[in-house]
C-alpha cells in the first residue's frame, strides 16, 4: 500500500520539495490556516529543479513529531492540503515522492479508498483520513 510520505533513515523526517517556481514564502503561505512549517531548509546544488527545500510540518495530530522535538505532527490531511496548495502554484513540482499534481491526486486517491475500505468511512474521517483536495478536483 502506498503511503503519503516515505522516508529513509538518512532523510530524517522531512519532506523534500523541488520546484522551478515555488519560493520559501510559498511553502510558509501554503501552511496558513492548516498546519505550521517548523523547519524549512534550502538545499544546495539540487539537480532535480532549480530550487529545493527540506521541510518539516507541525499540525493537530495527537502524536508527537518524529523530529525529536515536542511539536505535534501534521495529520495525513494537513500534509495533503499543504501539498495541494503548492501544486496549485507549480503543478510540476516534486514534493515527497509525488512527481506533479496528477501523480499526487492519483496516489492519494488510491490510498484514501483503501483506508476508507479498511476503517470504514466514519472511522477513517475521525482518524484524519480525508482528502479535500480530491473532493475539490471532482467538483
Amino acid at each position: 500500500m502506498a503511503t503519503l510520505l516515505r522516508f529513509t533513515a538518512d532523510e530524517g523526517r522531512q519532506v523534500k520539495v523541488y520546484s522551478d517556481i515555488l519560493t520559501a514564502d510559498d511553502l510558509y503561505a501554503a501552511a496558513e490556516g492548516n498546519c505550521g512549517v517548523w523547519v524549512c531548509e534550502p538545499m544546495r546544488n539540487t539537480k532535480v529543479r532549480s530550487h529545493g527545500w527540506n521541510v518539516s510540518l507541525t499540525g493537530s495530530s495527537p502524536y508527537q513529531s518524529q523530529m525529536g522535538d515536542y511539536h505535534r505532527a501534521a495529520t495525513w490531511a494537513e500534509h495533503g492540503i499543504w501539498m495541494d496548495r503548492l501544486f496549485a502554484i507549480d503543478p510540476d513540482a516534486r514534493i515527497a515522492h509525488y512527481h506533479g499534481r496528477e501523480d499526487f491526486r492519483t496516489q492519494t486517491g488510491t490510498l484514501l479508498e483503501s483506508l476508507v475500505r479498511y476503517h470504514g468511512e466514519d472511522d477513517a474521517r475521525r482518524r484524519g483520513y480525508y482528502a479535500p483536495w480530491l473532493e475539490k478536483a471532482s467538483a
